[in-house]
């Protein structure tokens, strides 16, 4: 199969739709580009292994690797890792330890072990990276070399059974197997290694996710008294003019995700019946109610600098209708929190709700989930999809409305005069308003940033 002639007409078909207004077309065509341009790169990759591999000086690189026996397999990942290392991609190296195999300058086994080479190598650029960013980031990226090695570790000493294994699996499906120089199948099973690796590699260490955690604290511990990163994207916030006011609307949108994710916590807290882990959530969600008012007040003061920018008539607009949205989101974060409270008496007066109670609670739970997922969709998703994302938040509203009318109705005169069902009712009174207020409230914040979009498209 000629690469070629796959890759330069994929390029002549997704060219034209770069042109188009559609963005999902033209999503499209990026990623088409970037296929055929991938392709195109392996098939000069193997032009060039062709010709380099006849030099002896890379003949004798090769036998010098070779020549070592069982510590040979050991060279070959050092040489992998180095590789992938100096070429910051592993998707290079893989290829390139595909056509060295594919053509018979290596054997199966010694592809193998230069595969799991480019593992590790492929490490070195997150670890460097790391350097810049805080303890949280170096334990990410000591992490992914940890993953990588321990992998390493265990498939190194049965990479002939592994070969083996592979060889079989290949034969089961009709296929030479790749033990042999020269077999057409060495490229198909160097890629199933590369692929069944890494699988079986993340289902062995999935279940020690906790125990790796407890060891990186110990490996990078944290520095107690350091400043917590800023809720916000970006370290420090950039004041200056349009690329300000696309930091400002890309910040704003992850408030209305975080506000998303505070509600689902508050929910959360609802349905927990365990004391103890009732009181976590419940500070948990005083915690990351902080943690938005700190966020909402460095957005506050972004766009504050923003207006004394030299900005558009278009763009003061843009910054005037933020500032509207961020005061609507602070009355939602203070609306979460009161419901957080009420719920909280509800537990420690050992306040049980009915079932239809719980069930009427939970669609305004819903509601409001839905109705910052719109408002997050609004300002980050395509604009084609605006009108029937309003069009859903108007029929929320419209049933919004009718189903809190017909709550007061269905909870006003309660039939039990209990005390204990008296309570219940009051609770539930209170805990309904909040909520449904919270919901409206979103919802009018949906509103807002779909108006948004329409008038800055």
């Amino acid at each position: 199969f000629d690469i070629d002639l796959a890759a330069v007409p994929l390029i002549a078909f997704a060219a034209p739709l770069l042109l188009l207004r559609s963005e999902r077309l033209r999503n499209l065509g990026n990623t088409l580009i970037g296929l055929a341009l991938m392709l195109l790169a392996i098939h000069i990759l193997r032009d060039a292994v062709t010709h380099f591999s006849t030099l002896s000086s890379f003949e004798n690189y090769i036998t010098l690797l070779r020549g070592h026996g069982h510590w040979s397999p050991l060279l070959f990942v050092l040489a992998g890792a180095a590789m992938t290392a100096v070429l910051q991609s592993s998707s290079a190296t893989t290829a390139l330890a595909i056509i060295l195999c594919s053509t018979g300058v290596i054997p199966f086994k010694c592809a193998m072990a230069l595969i799991l080479g480019d593992n590790v190598g492929t490490t070195l650029t997150a670890n460097i990276a790391a350097t810049m960013t805080n303890t949280d980031g170096k334990r990410a990226a000591l992490s992914h070399l940890l993953f990588n090695l321990v992998g390493v570790l265990w498939a190194l000493p049965l990479l002939a059974v592994l070969a083996r294994g592979i060889a079989s699996l290949v034969a089961a499906f009709g296929g030479v197997s790749p033990l042999l120089n020269g077999s057409p199948s060495q490229a198909v099973a160097l890629a199933l290694f590369h692929t069944l690796f890494n699988v079986v590699n993340t289902l062995l260490l999935a279940g020690f996710i906790p125990q790796a955690a407890h060891a990186l604290d110990r490996l990078i511990p944290g520095d107690r008294h350091a400043k917590r990163a800023s809720p916000l994207e970006g370290s420090a916030l950039v004041s200056t003019s349009e690329m300000g006011l696309y930091q400002a609307r890309e910040n704003l949108a992850l408030c209305m995700k975080r506000g998303g994710e505070l509600t689902a916590r508050v929910k959360t807290y609802f349905g927990e019946v365990n004391a103890d882990n009732a009181q976590e959530l419940f500070l948990l969600v005083r915690q990351r109610s902080d943690e938005e008012q700190t966020a909402y007040k460095q957005l506050e003061q972004q766009l504050a600098r923003l207006t004394q920018q030299e900005l558009s008539q278009e763009g003061r607009l843009l910054v005037q209708a933020m500032n509207q949205l961020l005061t609507q989101l602070r009355a939602a974060t203070w609306l979460s929190v009161t419901a957080a409270q009420v719920i909280r008496r509800k537990k420690e007066r050992n306040i049980w709700f009915t079932q239809p109670m719980r069930e009427d609670l939970g669609v305004y739970f819903s509601i409001i989930q839905e109705a910052y997922f719109i408002t997050h969709n609004n300002l980050t998703s395509d604009r084609e999809g605006l009108p029937q994302r309003e069009d859903r938040r108007i029929r929320m509203q419209a049933f919004l409305e009718e189903f809190s009318v017909s709550l007061e109705e269905k909870y006003l005169n309660p039939d039990d005069e209990q005390e204990t069902h008296y309570q219940a009712a009051v609770i539930f009174a209170e805990l309904t308003s909040c909520i449904g207020r919270l919901a409206m409230c979103v919802l009018k914040i949906a509103e807002g940033t779909a108006q948004l979009e329409q008038d800055h498209q």
